[in-house]
């Protein structure tokens, strides 16, 4: 059997408004009555009726989050974040992947518009899209980039970059490579290079790899990677690479050991992001605190939510990731 407000009221003796107000987290309840409807709900398990909420207060409580890869641990880790902070605030996701393909976010949120969701969390968006998103009448937030024209909560990956380079040249190394996404787009090279720039250390565009996860499979990432190296195994090879997220980072470990290449023995590796991959298998990485990212993301939802009249101010707000040191780096003593 249901159990209703009014039952509550009988069994405990409180009226039906006070025990509204206890459930709305009032202050203006004496003690005793809270404690004991609290009590007496935690006996039964009463759980208010959020339908009747959403509807008497015009709100779905939903809010529809679109991840481009929900294969890569560094996205896995953001929804279970916001999914947490989400239940804190008594709201529930729906979680769509757009698979790296732009045409299916668009639909993920066009799905989100019609379940007539509260908000929406995108991670991240594809440039196909902005300007579609910019004019989508619902309060809407873009996680992990910076985008002119639209909330936004990400990382600073020209920071991340120029601290990836400064800890390989403390470590001596002067010939390091990079693999990841377009060099004249990628945020995380621009910031590594200027940094290299700054230590009279010009790149060399043969150690350089473009290798963007938004545009390969695993298998075909693998093949990439290993054709790299084994054309250039002859050659000399740099003594370190940094490595644009932390997935791609171990798979190029894995490829190493084929041409009886040890990290860091041989090669010193430094991935992007910190997941959990980074963790278990000791890579070095530029850590993306991702709980704040995720909290404040949904800080400026709630804001945008809150407001009745759209809000036409927008917030950027980047954060500076951190370099956490492990066991895939390694001091050399030549200097190229």
């Amino acid at each position: 059997m249901k159990l209703t407000m009014n039952d509550i009221a009988k069994a405990t003796g409180v009226s039906q408004p006070t025990i509204s107000r206890i459930l709305n987290g009032s202050p203006n309840v004496k003690a005793e009555k809270k404690i004991k409807v609290l009590e007496y709900i935690e006996k039964v398990g009463y759980r208010p009726n959020l339908i009747a909420k959403s509807l008497k207060n015009n709100s779905s409580y939903l809010i529809g989050l679109c991840i481009s890869d929900l294969s890569n641990p560094y996205f896995i880790e953001i929804f279970e974040n916001l999914e947490k902070v989400a239940r804190k605030n008594n709201y529930s996701l729906i979680v769509h992947n757009s698979k790296k393909n732009p045409i299916l976010e668009w639909e993920n949120i066009m799905d989100f518009v019609d379940r007539q969701v509260d908000g929406i969390v995108l991670v991240p968006c594809s440039n196909f899209n902005l300007d579609k998103v910019v004019n989508t009448k619902i309060p809407l937030v873009i996680l992990t980039q910076i985008k002119k024209g639209i909330d936004s909560v990400g990382v600073s990956h020209i920071s991340g970059g120029i601290q990836a380079a400064k800890h390989l040249i403390n470590l001596g190394h002067r010939n390091i490579g990079y693999i990841g996404g377009d060099i004249e787009a990628d945020d995380k090279f621009i910031g590594f290079n200027m940094e290299l720039e700054k230590n009279g250390i010009e790149f060399n565009m043969n150690n350089y790899l473009c290798i963007s996860d938004y545009l390969y499979t695993i298998k075909e990432r693998d093949k990439v990677i290993h054709d790299f190296f084994e054309k250039n195994i002859k050659g000399k090879l740099p003594s370190a690479f940094f490595v644009g997220n932390d997935v791609i980072a171990y798979e190029t470990i894995k490829i190493l050991e084929d041409f009886d290449l040890k990290v860091p023995e041989d090669i010193s590796i430094v991935g992007f992001d910190d997941t959990l991959i980074a963790g278990v298998l000791k890579i070095t990485s530029i850590k993306q605190p991702i709980e704040d990212l995720t909290n404040i993301a949904f800080e400026i939802l709630m804001k945008k939510i809150k407001t009745e009249i759209l809000v036409e101010e927008v917030e950027h707000i980047e954060l500076d990731p951190i370099l956490l040191k492990r066991k895939t780096t390694k001091k050399i003593e030549i200097f190229y």
